[in-house]
């Protein structure tokens, strides 16, 4: 019975992992796009009550997810083989914490367009690459 829930989970840990690079490389993208074209960024700035905890709040998770994650080694290295759960149910379990780690920071780090927001037809034409200058780095995704 060892080893049947680890492989399950780190597929999951590679599917959560998955969308939040996605979502990750769209907004970077509009941001690209929108630095490229001149134009302000369409993003409310955030309150300041939000920006803090924003900034305090992922690594506080951080700091939970790894206190989680020495726990179940702990847990594994003393009664794991003695309960019917292999080194890869561990690996799939740690893999997910991971997974939920880098999600949690992707989706605080890096803030969406609003809602219905599109991209001006202005901003979509060609433009050549050496008229281009190194595109700067918009809201609360600058500051890491």
């Amino acid at each position: 019975m060892q080893n049947l829930i680890g492989p399950p989970l780190l597929l999951i840990a590679a599917v959560i992992v998955w969308f939040a690079y996605a979502r990750r490389r769209k907004i970077l993208a509009a941001e690209r796009a929108i630095a490229a074209a001149g134009l302000p960024d369409p993003r409310p700035p955030l309150h300041p009550s939000l920006v803090v905890i924003g900034d305090v709040v992922p690594p506080l998770m951080m700091g939970g997810l790894v206190f989680l994650g020495l726990k179940l080694t702990l847990a594994y290295a003393v009664a794991g083989e003695a309960l019917g759960v292999g080194l890869l149910d561990l690996v799939g379990a740690l893999g997910l914490l991971a997974a939920y780690g880098v999600w949690l920071r992707w989706k605080t780090q890096y803030r969406p367009m609003p809602e219905g927001w599109v991209m001006p037809a202005v901003a979509t034409a060609p433009v050549a690459a050496e008229t281009l200058a190194p595109a700067p780095r918009l809201g609360p995704s600058a500051a890491a």
